[in-house]
């Protein structure tokens, strides 16, 4: 009974094994431990030999103290098991991905014909679906834009909650080889789901199963040998990737293991010659008393250090400490038919799933009611913009309606919300509905700003404007709406505008009194998504030399988001000739090759390079998804520019 009231336990170097998971339920009964040393981390405990489910990642990460917080409430509470998921649809556009989760969700296994105006631009999310009939999984779709400027953007939205269906076709009647299809639709989304989600669950859909192309002569079973094929080709390319991505992944672990010893020699030292000054040190300028005042920073940067690292190898390891790999479920490619035929490929994919989520890690967990509830009251309740602050009063609102989470702890439940996809939390910015930041983002990353300006202009007047089909906004109207109705002189400083985003990647304060959904928002209300924006690096402020070019204080950003992208859909365009830059001008050629750093992300560090320098940007351009090539020019020495390109290969 009198242990109840202890606040430290230190059982380091114990070499308790298996016995730990015994000595549970006694932790668990100690409130009062504010202190306590283990050898065993939460995250590499065999859960299932104890009466406890796994806690989720997010909690086990915060260490020890937090896990046993976590199932004293979940003792107090109640739990709900949590068999939700997110089913994310990637690949290139025109690949089918809309028409696949179209017929997932038809009773049949068919869908219908997609129009132009029907295409994914941005993200389409249906959520609530349930392909098991009478089961209780429930599936939250993610259909990804295909275009290749918008994948910088969707990377936010992949987590490790999440199953990921990579959809490609297998080309025309002519017979794209399975290379060029893996180079250009496979490849680049697998690199870029394992940046963010090592270990992913990846089912790769082969589209137009039983459609010949036009050109092929009609015959389905030739066109279905070709098909299969070419699948079958992918499936082995993608499996090899699969592994080299393995070997990068087990190599960031040695690098990261290594670290953390370093930090950890560090941060004993610092504490050791911390504790020989004594709490007494003098603290006159240039005495203990300032090298005190170094050793505490020393030591508190290297704990922050050590924390971001072990994060960084849980997000990379499995339970049992293997390092993480992204597997193909199924073994093979899915061939599918979604238009034609009978439905049954469909459906055959529809029951993979199912099968595939019953054996994701993570399904099933057991959450504290709290959490749920939480969750309801933040999609029950009516938001005034898309970005609110962590000390808003609407989110103080919020954690007051539940009453029984303290706030940190309601914040991390809505950490654990956003891997489903219901809320983005970033820093203590809370984005409530992420759709709607998504729309947000459309204008910006729209793939041919200007041409959307001219598709408004030329509808004018036309028996067709308005709507698109069914009443949907037309796809032109996603720039800025209503821009065939201002006056000249408005039509041509926008135009303006619009240009210098497309040609230049240059987004200015002016521009957004005009963009879509932008012009709605209030002036800190855009100050506020842009500074969420600017800290998922998808803008980056330019420097003063920006402004000092226009002769204007107008802050300005640099699209990282548009960095990335060819001159088409399919992210293609002529290659680059190196020759051009051999000469005097010549200040950096590089290229290289890295699995572990996709384009998009590429280009998002690019652009926090670029806007840095002190130099005035006069062309940044994508030859291809790629390669950028950059001129940047100087004020000091007129007329003399300086190139450079960079290749991602």
């Amino acid at each position: 009974g009198g242990m109840t009231a202890i606040t430290t336990l230190n059982l380091w170097g114990n070499e308790l094994g298996e016995g730990f998971e015994a000595l549970l339920p006694s932790l668990i009964s100690l409130p009062s431990i504010t202190k306590f040393r283990v050898d065993e981390q939460p995250d590499r405990l065999d859960w299932s030999r104890t009466d406890y489910s796994r806690p989720p990642d997010e909690v086990l990460a915060r260490g020890w103290l937090e896990t046993l917080k976590y199932l004293r409430e979940l003792g107090a509470q109640g739990s709900v098991r949590c068999t939700q998921v997110r089913l994310v649809l990637a690949g290139l556009g025109r690949a089918g991905k809309t028409s696949v989760q179209q017929a997932l969700r038809s009773a049949d296994g068919r869908a219908g014909a997609i129009d132009e105006d029907q295409r994914t631009v941005g993200v389409d999310v249906i959520e609530g679906w349930r392909p098991a009939e009478g089961g209780d999984l429930e599936v939250h779709v993610w259909d990804l834009g295909g275009q290749t400027i918008y994948q910088s953007v969707h990377s936010l939205f992949l987590s490790r909650r999440c199953m990921y269906l990579l959809v490609f076709e297998a080309g025309g009647a002519e017979g794209a080889g399975s290379e060029e299809v893996f180079a250009r639709g496979v490849a680049p989304w697998l690199r870029l789901i394992h940046s963010r989600v090592p270990g992913a669950h990846v089912l790769l859909v082969c589209t137009r199963w039983g459609t010949p192309c036009e050109g092929g002569g009609g015959d389905v079973g030739a066109h279905q040998e070709r098909v299969r094929a070419v699948a079958d080709r992918v499936g082995a390319q993608a499996e090899e990737l699969m592994e080299r991505l393995a070997r990068v992944t087990a190599d960031e672990i040695d690098v990261q293991e290594q670290r953390l010893a370093w930090l950890q020699r560090r941060l004993e030292r610092a504490q050791r010659e911390l504790e020989q000054m004594g709490a007494l040190a003098s603290e006159a300028p240039g005495g203990h008393g300032r090298g005190r005042k170094l050793r505490t920073n020393e030591v508190r940067e290297a704990q922050e250090d050590a924390q971001h690292v072990m994060a960084r190898l849980r997000a990379l390891r499995t339970e049992q400490g293997e390092p993480l790999r992204m597997s193909l479920e199924g073994g093979k490619v899915h061939c599918v038919e979604c238009v034609g035929g009978d439905g049954s490929t469909v459906r055959a994919l529809r029951q993979t799933i199912v099968e595939c989520a019953a054996r994701l890690p993570f399904m099933g967990e057991e959450l504290p009611r709290s959490w749920v509830e939480l969750k309801d009251k933040l999609l029950a309740r009516r938001w005034p913009g898309v970005v609110v602050a962590r000390d808003s009063p609407e989110v103080q609102a919020l954690m007051g309606e539940v009453p029984s989470l303290a706030e940190d702890k309601a914040w991390e439940g809505l950490r654990f919300w956003e891997l489903l996809g219901y809320v983005l939390v970033h820093g203590d910015v809370l984005v409530p509905r992420p759709t709607a930041m998504i729309d947000y983002l459309r204008p910006i990353v729209h793939h041919a700003p200007v041409d959307a300006l001219e598709a408004c202009t030329t509808r004018r007047g036309r028996a067709d404007a308005g709507q698109g089909a069914g009443g949907a906004q037309r796809s032109e109207d996603w720039v800025v709406p209503g821009y065939a109705e201002k006056r000249r002189s408005e039509q041509r400083a926008v135009r303006e505008l619009v240009e210098a985003l497309q040609d230049r990647c240059e987004l200015r304060m002016a521009l957004l009194q005009h963009l879509a959904g932008w012009r709605e928002l209030e002036a800190q209300e855009s100050r506020m998504l842009l500074g969420v924006l600017a800290r998922l690096h998808l803008v980056v402020e330019q420097g003063p030399s920006a402004r000092l070019r226009r002769q204007d204080s107008e802050a300005t950003w640099l699209c990282a988001c548009r960095l990335v992208g060819g001159h088409g859909d399919d992210g293609t365009a002529s290659e680059a000739d190196w020759a051009a830059y051999e000469n005097e001008t010549t200040r950096a050629r590089v290229s290289y090759e890295l699995d572990y750093v996709p384009g998009p992300l590429f280009s998002r560090f690019m652009a926090t390079q670029l806007a840095s320098v002190e130099l005035d940007i006069e062309c940044v351009e994508s030859l291809r998804c790629d390669m950028l090539q950059v001129v940047l020019s100087s004020r000091e020495a007129a007329g003399r520019s300086d190139a450079f390109m960079v290749a991602l290969e």
